[in-house]
């Protein structure tokens, strides 16, 4: 049992440094994705059906021209980097706190366009 203990925690403790896939998507548009992902995946918790969370998960990377694959490839890479990928996460989560606070205070007049 101890044994066991030990392999797990120093295999936790080991990182391979993975090289950035060669198509790797830059930083700022990860985060808006990792953003957007989050949007889809509230969507699709309180009203998507599965045929439309395909089509608006291929919308989102059609506007961001990225494939389904170099978004995958890109998110191994930055997540094997853990300290820097808090930080990430941290930027999309101001970014969705953003679109809430837009959400929740909308424009009260025409004037205000």
């Amino acid at each position: 049992m101890v044994f066991i203990c030990f392999a797990v925690s120093s295999g936790c403790e080991e990182q391979t440094e993975e090289t950035a896939p060669s198509d790797l998507i830059p930083e700022g548009t990860y985060i808006q994705l990792l953003a957007e992902f989050q949007v889809l995946s509230t969507y699709t918790i309180t009203q998507a059906g599965k045929d439309s969370v395909i089509t608006l998960k291929e919308n989102i990377l059609t506007t961001y021209s990225v494939s389904d694959s170099q978004f995958v490839r890109s998110h191994r890479y930055y997540q094997n980097q853990i300290e820097t990928q808090q930080t990430r996460i941290d930027s999309a989560i101001s970014i969705l706190e953003r679109i809430k606070e837009d959400f929740n205070n909308p424009l009260s007049s025409p004037s205000d366009l």
